[in-house]
């Protein structure tokens, strides 16, 4: 809509006003009537404002005043935003006047007509009536409880003859910094020669079950967690060499300590990255029967590096997957 210069009258004077608003909102025209009823004193002004229809069935207007920055206003129609762009035209030409003028025409100035007709929700109660209390719904605690399935690999020096290589799963359940571990593991197995006349060695493997209780660090993406607890092992022996090759079973103890991170790569996904901490509270011994003292003996314990992959679940893992 092309620009509308309006004569105010002979002590408000109005440089062109580019209004644009939607049919049948308030012209320019009128705008310039309403400012002019508010009876500022002489000012020239650049104006442009530009009315439109909100999605949520609202009124919006851009208001620009010489070069400062546009306003934008909301209200529930255009004819309250007519009310709002001859306000602040009015004050931005001389706010003594209009506070004068709002003294002199009684109780009610026109910018109270104004502010009354903002935009408001249809249901919002009247100024001087209590807004309605909403009832109180308790809300349930957020359940903390999650558990993981994981299945890693072994790799270190401590039970076996020369070093542990293995596969195993873990289980474990808890809520907040604790939980409850359950680890199975098998050890592959390692030949070791038994001292004796001839040609004698043992293959040595080792399936491995540990209980263990979990101290875990931070709730984000990354965590750390340090379990500790028993292992117990079913060692299996199988002699090479003797007239006899029969199978020895025997039991493995140990104490573990075990440092880790846990890195949730995806929702539900989780990488985790340790070490166990191992010292043996049992060590079995193998040896031919001709020869009790010419035997091998399992290690004293060291140290595992552990690497795994973890499905996560339960409603605490739900969270930590949206986040």
């Amino acid at each position: 809509m092309p620009g509308l210069a309006l004569a105010l009258a002979s002590t408000f004077v109005l440089a062109p006003i580019d209004w644009r608003a939607p049919t049948p909102c308030p012209d320019a025209a009128e705008v310039g009537r309403r400012a002019r009823a508010l009876g500022t004193e002489v000012a020239t002004l650049r104006v442009a404002g530009e009315v439109s229809a909100g999605s949520d069935g609202t009124f919006v207007l851009q208001l620009a005043i010489d070069e400062a920055p546009p306003r934008r206003y909301v209200a529930r129609d255009c004819d309250s935003l007519a009310d709002v762009a001859a306000l602040v035209l009015a004050l931005a030409s001389d706010p003594v006047a209009v506070a004068l003028r709002s003294e002199a025409i009684g109780p009610r100035p026109v910018h109270e007509a104004v502010t009354s007709r903002i935009a408001a929700p249809d249901h919002a109660p009247a100024p001087h009536e209590p807004a309605p209390k909403r009832p109180v719904v308790p809300v349930p605690p957020r359940s903390r409880v999650e558990g993981f399935a994981r299945v890693h690999a072994s790799f270190g020096i401590a039970e076996l003859p020369r070093f542990d290589t293995g596969l195993g799963v873990a289980f474990g359940i808890g809520a907040g910094p604790g939980r409850f571990e359950l680890h199975v593991a098998h050890l592959f197995a390692r030949t070791a020669a038994v001292p004796s006349p001839g040609d004698v060695t043992a293959v040595i493997a080792s399936w491995n079950f540990s209980p263990r209780g979990c101290a875990v660090l931070g709730r984000g993406s990354v965590r750390a967690a340090l379990c500790a607890g028993p292992e117990l092992g079913l060692v299996t022996a199988d002699g090479r060499g003797l007239a006899d090759n029969d199978r020895a079973l025997a039991l493995w103890i140990a104490a573990i300590a075990a440092p880790g991170f846990e890195w949730t790569i995806r929702p539900r996904l989780q990488l985790h990255a340790g070490v166990e901490m191992v010292a043996a509270l049992r060590r079995p011994r193998f040896a031919a029967r001709e020869r009790p003292d010419d035997h091998v003996t399992l290690g004293a314990g060291g140290l595992r590096a552990i690497l795994g992959l973890a499905g996560q679940f339960g409603p605490a893992a739900r969270v930590r997957a949206a986040r």
